[in-house]
C-alpha cells in the first residue's frame, strides 16, 4: 500500500488549512491549539483497496476556553458556523465534549467534535 501514512497527513494539512482559512484557528499538534481554535486529529485510515485508496476518519474538535457555560456556548457556536462553511460533518456533531491540551493538563476545556471522512485515492 504507497504512502498511505504519507497521504493520511497531506489530507489532514489540507483539512486544518481550510479550516484556518475560514478563520477558525486550527492546528493538528495538540500542543499548538490556541484557543479557541481548533485541533485536527486522524482517528483511522481504513485501507479500501489493495491499490491505496483509503477512507481516513478525522476528529475535529472546536475547543473554547475555560470560562462560565454560555460564554463557552458563544466561543463555540462561532467556531462551528465558520467551520460549516468548509466541512460536511459525517457524524452528528458532539456537542458535549471536553478536551485536554498539553497546556491544560489538569482542565478539560468545552469543545464539539465533528466527524469528517476523507477519502484517498491511489
Amino acid at each position: 500500500m504507497p504512502a498511505l501514512g504519507a497521504k493520511a497527513k497531506a489530507k489532514a494539512v489540507e483539512l486544518r488549512n481550510a479550516l484556518a482559512g475560514a478563520g477558525v484557528p486550527s492546528s493538528l499538534d495538540p500542543g499548538a491549539v490556541n484557543v479557541p481554535g481548533a485541533w485536527v486529529t486522524v482517528r483511522t485510515i481504513t485501507p479500501l483497496t489493495l491499490s491505496g485508496a483509503a477512507q481516513v476518519r478525522f476528529d475535529v474538535y472546536l475547543i473554547a476556553p475555560e470560562g462560565p457555560a454560555l460564554e463557552a456556548w458563544d466561543h463555540l457556536a462561532k467556531l462551528l458556523d465558520a467551520a460549516l462553511d468548509v466541512v460536511d460533518p459525517d457524524e452528528p456533531i458532539d456537542t458535549a465534549s471536553r478536551v485536554v491540551l498539553p497546556h491544560t493538563p489538569t482542565q478539560p476545556l468545552p469543545a464539539f467534535r465533528l466527524v469528517v471522512d476523507e477519502l484517498i485515492d491511489p
